[in-house]
């Protein structure tokens, strides 16, 4: 039941942004996501290596909209729905300059824009309940934490995090497979004052030896 609700939210922001006229349509399989990458690789080494499973039509490395460093992820979209179940079957856990990725299947509607965006969180919510209307803006108390050491603990960033203000969850993403860090968490607070300072005071600190990239995120993307 969980997954036909987070099929159908999914379906209906494409629906919202123009990139399915019904959301009784199946979104698109096309796009992939890629992260524990190496700061070092590029848009186009990836392009290389992934097209020798079909046309790719995008690929993009996100960075740091104001140093314009890798935030260690990637998209990376392909011409048909086959070049990306291959791609994503053979790619897991590849190592690309000297790092080990991690593929995942992922929808187009992830790399629109952050005002698109908002709109169909919001939808989201009200599909599962979180809001009684999507014309409410969802809350802004949850923190998408990147650029992670692999060794880094849901309790680590916890201890970190709550000097800001009372941590409601801790989550560090990891492999469903192997248990490993995909290096990314997120981190909810009890409320949107203690996110905002975490928020403006975390971004590019050290933990673990690694400098993290810190953004707003909102509580449906876990």
């Amino acid at each position: 039941l969980k997954q036909e609700r987070e099929a159908r939210a999914r379906a209906t922001i494409l629906e919202i942004v123009g990139d399915l006229p019904d959301a009784e349509m199946a979104p698109p399989e096309n796009v992939l996501f890629v992260c524990k990458l190496n700061p070092v690789t590029t848009d186009d080494d990836l392009e290389i290596i992934f097209s020798r499973f079909g046309k790719v039509k995008s690929c993009e490395v996100i960075r740091d909209k104001n140093t314009g460093d890798s935030l260690q992820y990637a998209f990376v979209e392909f011409d048909d729905q086959k070049s990306c179940e291959e791609a994503y079957f053979k790619m897991d856990n590849v190592l690309i300059d000297d790092r080990r990725i991690h593929v995942d299947f992922s929808q187009s509607v992830a790399k629109l824009k952050q005002e698109r965006e908002a709109r169909a969180r919001a939808t989201i919510l009200e599909i599962v309940g979180d809001l009684p209307d999507a014309e409410m803006a969802p809350p802004e108390n949850v923190l998408f934490v990147c650029k992670l050491n692999p060794v880094t603990t849901d309790d680590d960033l916890e201890i970190i995090f709550s000097r800001f203000g009372k941590v409601k969850s801790c989550e560090v993403i990891r492999d469903k497979n192997t248990g490993d860090s995909l290096q990314y968490a997120f981190v909810e607070f009890d409320d949107q004052k203690s996110c905002e300072e975490a928020y403006f005071k975390m971004d590019n600190v050290l933990i673990d030896d690694r400098r993290i990239h810190v953004d707003f995120s909102q509580s449906v993307a876990k």
